[in-house]
């Protein structure tokens, strides 16, 4: 069961991903590739201070990895365009 488990997680994880592409893409399109790329850069690191003051691992994982992870493909997926 735990191998089922793990390989759900890492295919949800691997999804995260992959979601931000199209809102990056319009983003980068209308404002530029710099200023999306520092924007992320800027809020992904104010997600990742927070999560420093989390008091239990479910606020951690919401601040340090989904939003900041999430606002950090921004300037990720900007690098491979």
């Amino acid at each position: 069961m735990k191998t089922i488990v793990s390989a759900a997680t890492y295919h949800n994880i691997t999804l995260l991903f992959l979601v931000p592409g199209p809102i990056v893409s319009a983003l980068a399109n209308r404002f530029g590739c710099r200023i999306v790329s520092i924007i992320g850069s800027v809020i992904a690191g104010v997600f990742f201070a927070i999560s420093q003051f989390s008091t239990n691992i479910d606020v951690m994982i919401l601040t340090y990895g989904v939003m900041g992870g999430q606002l950090l493909m921004l300037s990720m997926i900007l690098v491979n365009r």
